[in-house]
C-alpha cells in the first residue's frame, strides 16, 4: 500500500509540471465521487474521437449521438451549480485556492488531470464548484433542508455522468465499472451483483485508482482485443495521477 502510495503521488508530481494540468482537493464525498468519473469521461470521449469510423455506420451515428451530448452535459452541471446556489445570500462559499501545489497532493483526496477533451476542462471546475458548494452547505449552514436539496442535485450530476460515461464506453467496447465510491453513492450493483454497502475508508479509497488496461480478448468473430477498465492501485504513465 505505501508504495502504490508513492508511486501515485510520483505520476501527481509529473502531471504538475504540465502547463495546462488542473488540480484540486475534493472535501464531500460528492466530489470526490464526481471527480473519479469525470476521469474516465475525458479519457473515454478522447479515445472515441480517435477510434470512430465512418466506414461503419452504426458506429459513427452512435458516436455522433453522444459526441452531440456533450455540451448538453455540461449545460446540465451548470444548471447544478446554479439551483445549488439558490441560497447563496445566506451562505459564504469558500474558495477552493490551493497555494501549494506539492502539499496538496498529498492528500488522497487530491486530483491532478491535464484535460484531453474541452468537455474535461469545462467539467472538471464545475466539479470543483459543485465540491466547494456542498462543504460550505455542510459547515456553514443550519437549514438541513438546504443541505439536503444541494446533495440530491450532486448525486443527480452525478448519475447522469456515470450514465453518460458507461454509454461512451459501450461504443469504444470498453467494460467500465465505476468506483466504489460511486456505486456507494448511487446505490449500484457491483460485479457480482451484490450492492457496494461496505463503509468507504480511506485504505479502501486507495484502492480505486482505475486505470484503463489493454487486456486482448478472443471474441466469437476473431480476436477482437477488448479493452478493459480495471479497478487498481497500480497507474501507467499515461494515467491521471488521482487516489
Amino acid at each position: 500500500m505505501i508504495e502504490e502510495s508513492e508511486n501515485i503521488l510520483r505520476l501527481k508530481r509529473e502531471l504538475l509540471k504540465d502547463p495546462n494540468h488542473i488540480l484540486f482537493v475534493t472535501r464531500s464525498i460528492e466530489g470526490y465521487a464526481l471527480g473519479k468519473v469525470a476521469l474516465q469521461t475525458d479519457k473515454l470521449i478522447n479515445r472515441l474521437r480517435f477510434r470512430a469510423r465512418p466506414a461503419n455506420k452504426e458506429q459513427w451515428a452512435k458516436t455522433a449521438g453522444v459526441m452531440d451530448q456533450i455540451s448538453e452535459m455540461v449545460e446540465k452541471f451548470k444548471g447544478a451549480v446554479a439551483e445549488m446556489t439558490e441560497y447563496k445570500d445566506t451562505v459564504r462559499i469558500t474558495n477552493n485556492v490551493i497555494e501549494n501545489e506539492e502539499e496538496a497532493i498529498k492528500s488522497i483526496y487530491s486530483f491532478v488531470t491535464v484535460p484531453r477533451t474541452t468537455a474535461g476542462k469545462s467539467l472538471f471546475p464545475l466539479i470543483v464548484r459543485i465540491d466547494d458548494i456542498i462543504f460550505s452547505y455542510r459547515s456553514k449552514h443550519e437549514v438541513w433542508e438546504s443541505v439536503a436539496k444541494a446533495t440530491d442535485i450532486a448525486n443527480d450530476a452525478l448519475r447522469k455522468l456515470n450514465d453518460y460515461t458507461a454509454e461512451i464506453a459501450g461504443i469504444c467496447n470498453v467494460d467500465y465499472k465505476p468506483a466504489h465510491v460511486v456505486r456507494k453513492l448511487l446505490d449500484l450493483e457491483d460485479g457480482n451483483g451484490t450492492r457496494a454497502d461496505k463503509e468507504i475508508t480511506q485504505e479502501a479509497k486507495l484502492d480505486e485508482g482505475v486505470h484503463v488496461e489493454e487486456k486482448p480478448e478472443t471474441s466469437k468473430k476473431g480476436g477482437r482485443k477488448k479493452v478493459q477498465v480495471t479497478e487498481d492501485t497500480g497507474m501507467s504513465q499515461q494515467e491521471d495521477a488521482t487516489l
